[in-house]
C-alpha cells in the first residue's frame, strides 16, 4: 500500500470503500469512506474491530474522526497516533475514476461498494460489493443520506419498467 496509508497504519491493507449509484443514466459516487485495521488486526473490516472514517468525496481528505462499529470515536489513529485530520487520499481522483469506470461496465447494477486498494502507482481494485454495508455510510460523514439512496432507487426501478414496458410492445 502507499507510505502514506501505512503510516496510518501497517498491520494490513487499509482500503477504500466507494460506493457508486447508477442514477440519472450514469453512475455516480455516494459516498468514500477509509477503512483501516489497527492493532495487530490483518483486515480492515468493520465487524471485525477496523475503523471507519468518511473521505470527502471531492478532496480525498480523510475526515477528522473514525469510528469502530461499536460507536466509539477517534481523531488519532489508537495504534499509530496518526492524526485522520491530516491524512490526503493518495491517487484519489484516480481511484474515484477507476470506480466509476467498473460501474458503467457492469450494465444495470444500482448500487456497488468497491474496494480499492492505494499503492505507490496507483489504485487496484480489489474487489465490487453488492451488498457494500450501509453502517459505513450510515457511520461516517453521510448520517442523513438515506433519501438520496431511496430516491436513486426509486429512479432505477421507474427506468427498468420503462424500459421494459417499451420492450414488451415490440
Amino acid at each position: 500500500q502507499h507510505p502514506e496509508l501505512d503510516r496510518v497504519n501497517p498491520s494490513c491493507v487499509n482500503t477504500l470503500r466507494i460506493c457508486t449509484l447508477r442514477q440519472g443514466g450514469d453512475v455516480k459516487i455516494y459516498h468514500v469512506a477509509l477503512r483501516m485495521g489497527h492493532g495487530r488486526t490483518v483486515t480492515d473490516n468493520l465487524s471485525i474491530g477496523g475503523l471507519i472514517a468518511g473521505v470527502d468525496p471531492e478532496t480525498g481528505r480523510v475526515d477528522a474522526t473514525a469510528k469502530l462499529q461499536a460507536g466509539a470515536a477517534f481523531t488519532h489513529h489508537p495504534t499509530t497516533g496518526a492524526e485522520f485530520a491530516s491524512v490526503i487520499i493518495p491517487h484519489f481522483a484516480e481511484s474515484i475514476d477507476l470506480a466509476i469506470s467498473a460501474h458503467r461496465r457492469l450494465g444495470l447494477l444500482h448500487s456497488i461498494g468497491w474496494d480499492i486498494c492505494v499503492q505507490e502507482d496507483g489504485p487496484t481494485l480489489i474487489e465490487g460489493n453488492h451488498n457494500w454495508g450501509e453502517q459505513i455510510p450510515q457511520g461516517t460523514r453521510y448520517p442523513a443520506m438515506r433519501e438520496t439512496y431511496v430516491n436513486s432507487i426509486r429512479e432505477f426501478v421507474a427506468a427498468a419498467r420503462a424500459s421494459k414496458a417499451g420492450t414488451a410492445g415490440a
